[in-house]
């Protein structure tokens, strides 16, 4: 369960729309005068790391785009030589080189796990269920925001018997993908599984409700689950 916990906060982080530097940003693109100038000394102050009260709570923020923008980057960005207060340009320039960064790392990431993942389905395909666990698991090292990995590797622990493992990465995959249809009925199985019988029961329930046009492969699915 420390896993999954690990899991829900670094979700929690990477759903987080405004902070403060998002508040900076607006303030610095302020048409009144004295807002902008306050939000120069706060653009400062935070990236000299003497702005606490803004520090608190940013280890990781969602800015644009579901962009990550750490802690790390803002230490290294610093301030001019003559260490006057850094102009709105040049903050927005700096915050905007660091998302590209991070936009390009997580398109490398992306195709790392596209890769693993491939190879993992081959191996399920072959019955190598754990191979394709360990290729499952090295996918969702790389990102853990395509469900298609989680509810993959869900069906791979069903296979191997792993039903609580099984049930946690539909959790997750319905986290990113709210009422996925894979995610709903490898948890309903694994519920069955482990004799959950009630709560398998509102997995096929939902299924049903949001893939009406699906629910005689979902029954049929129920049925090969018991």
């Amino acid at each position: 369960m420390a896993s999954n916990t690990l899991l829900e906060e670094e979700f929690d982080n990477f759903n987080c729309k405004v902070d403060a530097i998002g508040e900076i940003l607006r303030d610095l693109s302020s048409s009144d005068e004295p807002s902008a100038k306050e939000a120069l000394k706060k653009a400062d102050a935070f990236l000299k790391g003497e702005c606490p009260e803004l520090m608190d709570g940013l280890k990781l923020k969602t800015i644009q785009n579901r962009t990550i923008i750490n802690q790390k980057a803002f230490d290294e960005m610093g301030t001019s030589s003559n260490d006057e207060p850094m102009s709105k340009e040049m903050f927005m320039a700096k915050v905007e080189a660091d998302a590209k960064e991070r936009t390009d790392d997580k398109r490398m990431k992306n195709e790392e796990a596209r890769g693993f993942q491939m190879r993992g389905n081959k191996a399920f395909r072959e019955k190598n269920y754990e191979k394709a666990l360990h290729l499952y698991n090295q996918a969702a090292a790389c990102t853990k925001e395509n469900p298609l990995i989680f509810t993959n590797r869900a069906l791979t622990y069903l296979h191997l018997g792993l039903f609580e493992r099984a049930i946690e990465d539909c959790d997750w995959a319905l986290k990113v993908d709210q009422h996925n249809l894979k995610a709903l009925l490898y948890k309903g199985r694994a519920l069955i599984k482990l004799e959950d019988t009630s709560e398998a029961h509102k997995c096929f329930q939902e299924a049903i409700q949001h893939h009406p046009k699906k629910e005689k492969t979902i029954e049929e699915f129920r049925k090969q689950s018991s």
